[in-house]
Order: C-alpha cells, then structure tokens, then sequence
C-alpha cells in the first residue's frame, strides 16, 4: 500500500511517473508493448499530467537503463527504443524482436540488440586466472562466478533451487554443485559438468584448440543439442565449430568411409532429424511410422565435422563380418538379403522379431542364421573399434562397384582436385554448362523453359499431384491416362526441365581429390561408379573429340554424380524433381558432349520405362493417400458422434431445463408471427 502515489523521474518519459496499482485494462506499456491486465501485471506507473496517457509496468521502470552483459563485455548496454532500421534478430535467441518497443542495444556497435527478458537472464562467467588470484598463472581448471560473486561448491541439492536445471546438462539437482549464492538466482551447475578444462584438443576439430565459454545458446556439431550455453568453441575467425559438454567426454570412435572424402566419427547420442547421404531417407520421410529396425539406432549415426554428411548407422560404415558368442560362424553383412524361397517373412534368431529385408543385416550362409543390426550393437561396437584401426568397413551401397573397382589399382592425383580441373576449362566450355542447349540454338533454352511452363501449367490443372483428396475426380484421371495427350504433357514437362543455374557441381564433389581412370580425372568416391560403368559399356563413352581432357572428366564426373544418386534411391522414394533433374543432366551431357547416353531417350528406352512405372505409382499413392485420409476423417466424425450423442442434459441449469427446454418444446411447429404478436 506504500508505493501507492509514489512519483518516480523515469529515463524514458519527460514527465514524472505516478504509481498505480491498478492500470486500465487495454493500455499498453510504452516499454514492452504490451497490455495490461490479463497474464501481465496490472500495476504500473502512469504519466502524472493530465491527457498524457503514458504508462509502463512496475517491472519494466525497474529495468535498469544501463547494464553490463558478459556475452558483449566491450561496452555496456542501453536501454532504448527500436529503430525500424535496427537489428531484426536478438543476438541471445535470435528470434525477431516483432513488437518490442524496446531493447538493449550497444552505442557503439550498430547491429547488437537483446530482447529485455534475454538481456536480464542471468548467465554464470568462467573467470579467468587474474580474477582468482592466480598471479598471471595459466590455469586449464575453469571456476565460475554468478552475479559478480564466486559459485560456491553445495555437497547436498539447495531447495530454493530444486526446480531448476544444471546450466550445463539442463537436467535437475543430483549431487554435489556449484551454486550462485544470490537468494534470487536459480543458476547451478553439476561438479561433474564444471569440472572440465578450460582449453581442449579434440579429434572431431582437430586443426583448432577448443575454448570452454559461456555463450548465447548453441548447437552442438555433433549431436545437436540445442540451447548449449556452456559450450566448446572454436574462435578462429570464420570457423563456427562448438562442441557440448556432454560429447566432449564421450569416447570418440573415428572411421573412414569409400564413399566420402573425410573421416566420419561415431555419434552416440544424436538428437537430429538428418538425411542420410546413403539411403537418402530422413526420419520424417517415412510414411506412418518409422520402421523399428531405424527406431532402435536413432540416437547413433556417423556424422562429418567437417561437412555436411550424415549416415544412419544402419546405413554406415560397419563391419563386413562380426562374431556372435551364441553362433559358431562368422555373421556377414548384407545390404538386401534374398530368401531362397522368395518369401517375405523372415525372423531374427536373436530377438525372434519379425526382420525388415528391406534394411541391413547381419547373415550367415551355411546355418541361414539372421540377426537385426540393432541386436548385434554392442558386438558392432567392438569390432568397429578394431576395424577403424585398419579393417574393413562397408557403407550401404558401396558394395556395388566392387566388381570392376578391385580388378586394377587406381592412379591417384596427389596434389589436385576437381576444382583444379573446372578451372581449366575454356571459356566456351564453361558456357556450355550454364547453358547445354544454347549451342543448337540461342534461343533453345528460352523455348524449352516455354513448353515446360506450359506443361506444368496444364498438369497442375487436371491432376491433383500435391497428394490432396479435395478433388475426387481430378485423382480418378491418373486411372484413365492413356497414351497421349496427357501422357506428351508428363512427358515435356520431364524432357524440357532446365534449372536456373544450369549444370551445377556440388562442393563435396569439387574439393575432393581426384584420381585416373581409364585417362578421366574424377573424384575420388566416384572413382568406383565410373570404372563400373566403363567396363559395363565396353570402355567406349562416346564423347566428341573436340573436347579438351578436362570437359571430358567433368562430363565423366557429371555422369557419375547422376548414376551414384540414382542407386542410392530407392523407386518408392523417387519424387517427380528427381525424374526432372536426372534427365537434364543426363541429356544436358548426352547433348553439349556426345557422352553415349543417347539410348535412354529413345522411345520405350529406360527413361519412358521408368516414367510409366512412376505415374503407375503416383496413381496408387493418390488413391492409397485419399482412402487414408478419409478413413481418418471418418474415424474422428465417429468420435464426435458418439460424443454429442451421449451429452448428458442432466447436468443442465434449472433455468434451461424448467424453462427454455420446456418453452423449445412447446414453439416446435409453430410460427414466429403467430408466437410473438399472438395472432
């Protein structure tokens, strides 16, 4: 009741402010911006003069107006009214300041802005070896200090903290932490999570030191936790790298792998919903339910710190043959077993659960003994150890090229790339990738992009190819397409497809060193795919003479980037992007090139082949996707049925039941003129 009346001299307004304890309810405060009443407080302050309808919360004038923030320890920070101009993004959450009125900004940096509630959130510091007396001594042991006073090591959980989480691992109190000794701040860390080392090396980084820091949330590379604000960085300029706490003190198992041009080191406790770089199939991919075969491994994964690549562990680098205490032979991997007699049941002998032949597992030939990756875990575990370390590993799908790839050694380029080779190229050359079909015509590309506009145009007006069942009879035209008319249109619009930036290669691709084949420089994980396919067409590609070497390896290369995509796709999985961008590229070479690829285009060739089994597909999708939904729709009107259906009108007011249900009643049929002027 004392703060009642009392005037205070606020920085933001020119006029004193009056206490309130009650302000009307639909005033917005001129610091937040946002309203009184309701789920904000509805004390505050008001302008004291009479028409100046100026107010701001109790908490917002308690906000200080300069403060000084560990995570911009040059200069202080304001509190000031955004600009239009100023920074759209808070540096602590990098979420848009939207309606905030104000923020806290830096003077002296033009793009460093907080939120007011990020601003104000307490964050411990690591102080250095001056700040603890160490006379100029390096000390790698980190201590910590919260609101300015040293953290204090508690042997038993404080209860005013109870409910708070460890700033590290964000989990609850368990056993002896480090406490900030303000009565108002909840910060704590784990002894186990603060006792770590100031400065690290780590083999998932390993050209740069580590630095232990307090910072704004990040990112973990390796597992992807987010919101890590005790965290590894790296503080190379450019180099975002941050490591957590919790990876740092895993064991770290590093392999290599055929298919990428860097080590891949094991994740053990993956938090993120990646695309595999082998099956090319991400956890939300799956229609229904995730299969339990990637269920039970969804935490592991082998993941490039140095790029982006990802492997299901399911589809990693693993070991060819494992031993298994309770089977006398060897297990073998197998990328797709085959059962003798076709069927397509088939159990483990570990577990006894059904096995999914459409996933990896581990067999043995001589007993048809069958074991799910998942059941063999932790004897992967070991003989991944002791594989990294020289022995054989194998990567979904790289088993493919074997064949050919083993027949003859491989010259490998020490000191050059496929960048070094694209930088070779002519000029005419490289135009010819920015625009394959120019040399026909100039206008050539113009035209196609015209006749592919208009046959997108005309399908998206017949078909429903978004997989909606708004329109029953538009899916029903997919059962009646016939060879012609709409079946040309399917086919311009997958034949003229030309993207914006023309024939691209990727980076993973043009960092990557190269190696001989057959007289083509190509990098070094499609060395393999284009041995197989030399040996496959008789050593005979068919390109012009007139190209010089390097056009011919970036054609080689290009071909090869395409055939690797494609086998790593499986036809279920196929999108009608994909189908557009495979022909461009494939006819974009066969054309600026001669590369003999020519044969898929012909009628009833590979392509139109693969092209009637796809619009053979979407049909059954389309149809398959509407009897679901409806099935779905059917279900929850069933549920609101019987929920209506069984309202009980028992629980009615005595005024509904003894007069509006009575009164309902007694008007059914009749009319309202007759009712109301009683005629």
């Amino acid at each position: 009741m004392g703060e009642i009346g009392r005037i205070i001299k606020h920085f933001s307004h020119e006029h004193n402010l009056k206490f309130s304890g009650s302000i009307r309810v639909g005033h917005s405060c001129f610091i937040c911006n946002r309203s009184f009443g309701g789920q904000h407080d509805q004390s505050g302050y008001n302008c004291s003069r009479e028409y100046c309808f100026y107010c701001i919360h109790k908490k917002c004038a308690e906000l200080p107006q300069h403060i000084n923030h560990s995570l911009h320890a040059l200069h202080h920070l304001t509190l000031t009214k955004r600009s239009s101009s100023s920074s759209s993004c808070c540096y602590y959450c990098e979420k848009p300041f939207e309606n905030d009125e104000c923020t806290y900004a830096c003077d002296v940096c033009p793009n460093f802005h907080m939120h007011m509630t990020c601003a104000t959130i307490p964050l411990p510091t690591i102080l250095t070896s001056d700040d603890v007396g160490g006379g100029g001594q390096h000390h790698n042991v980190p201590q910590y200090a919260c609101h300015q006073n040293p953290m204090i090591l508690v042997e038993h959980e404080d209860e005013r903290k109870g409910r708070a989480n460890c700033f590290a691992c964000h989990s609850l109190w368990s056993g002896p932490a480090y406490s900030c000794t303000s009565k108002e701040c909840e910060n704590f860390l784990h002894k186990s999570c603060a006792d770590l080392q100031r400065k690290i090396k780590h083999p998932f980084h390993s050209r740069h030191p580590l630095i232990l820091q307090v910072s704004k949330p990040r990112s973990c590379r390796s597992c992807c936790e987010k919101n890590c604000s005790l965290i590894f960085s790296c503080r190379e300029d450019g180099c975002e790298f941050h490591l957590c706490p919790n990876c740092v003190s895993l064991d770290t198992i590093i392999v290599p792998c055929r298919s990428h041009d860097h080590l891949l080191p094991l994740v053990k406790n993956a938090s993120c919903e990646i695309q595999c770089d082998a099956c090319q199939k991400s956890f939300k991919s799956w229609v229904g339910a995730v299969p339990d075969e990637v269920n039970h491994t969804r935490s592991f994964l082998f993941r490039c710190m140095e790029c982006v690549f990802n492997l299901h562990f399911l589809c990693g680098p693993l070991p060819i043959t494992i031993t298994y205490e309770y089977h006398i032979h060897p297990l073998i991997l197998h990328d797709h077993l085959i059962l003798e007699d076709d069927s397509d049941e088939c159990y483990c002998d570990v577990c006894e659960e059904e096995v999914n032949l459409q996933f990896r597992i581990y067999y043995c030939e001589d007993c048809k003994y069958v074991a799910h990756i998942h059941c063999l875990t932790s004897e992967i575990m070991k003989a991944i150890k002791e594989d990294s370390k020289g022995g054989e590993l194998k990567a979904l799908g790289e088993d493919r090229w074997d064949e050919f790839d083993q027949t003859e050694a491989i010259t490998e380029e020490e000191f050059m790339t496929l960048k070094h080779i694209m930088d070779k190229l002519t000029e005419e050359e490289k135009e010819m990738l920015l625009d394959p079909f120019k040399s026909a015509h100039p206008r050539n590309t113009t035209h196609r992009r015209r006749i592919h506009d208009f046959a997108r145009k005309y399908l998206n007006s017949r078909f429903k190819r978004d997989g909606s069942i708004a329109d029953i009879d538009r899916i029903q035209q997919y059962f009646s397409l016939e060879r012609g008319n709409d079946y040309d249109f399917f086919c311009s619009e997958l034949l003229t497809f030309t993207p914006d930036e023309g024939i691209k290669i990727n980076d993973k691709y043009l960092r990557q060193k190269v190696e001989n084949v057959d007289g083509y420089m190509v990098p070094k994980t499609l060395a393999p795919v284009l041995k197989t396919f030399i040996r496959k067409n008789n050593g005979d590609l068919g390109m012009k003479e007139s190209l010089t070497p390097p056009m011919k390896s970036i054609a080689a290369t290009l071909v090869c980037i395409v055939i690797d995509d494609m086998c790593r796709t499986k036809f279920e999985d196929v999108t009608w992007d994909d189908l557009k961008h495979w022909a461009f590229y494939l006819d974009s070479i066969n054309h600026a090139t001669g590369f003999r690829l020519h044969h898929l285009f012909l009628k009833e060739g590979p392509l139109e082949v693969l092209l009637h089994a796809f619009l053979g597909r979407e049909a059954i999708r389309c149809r398959e996707n509407g009897i679901r939904k409806l099935e779905a729709d059917l279900e929850r009107c069933k549920v609101l049925l019987e929920k209506h259906k069984g309202t009980d009108t028992s629980s009615a007011s005595d005024f509904m039941k003894n007069e509006c249900f009575k009164l309902a009643s007694e008007f059914k049929g009749k009319d309202i003129g007759g009712l109301v002027f009683h005629m």
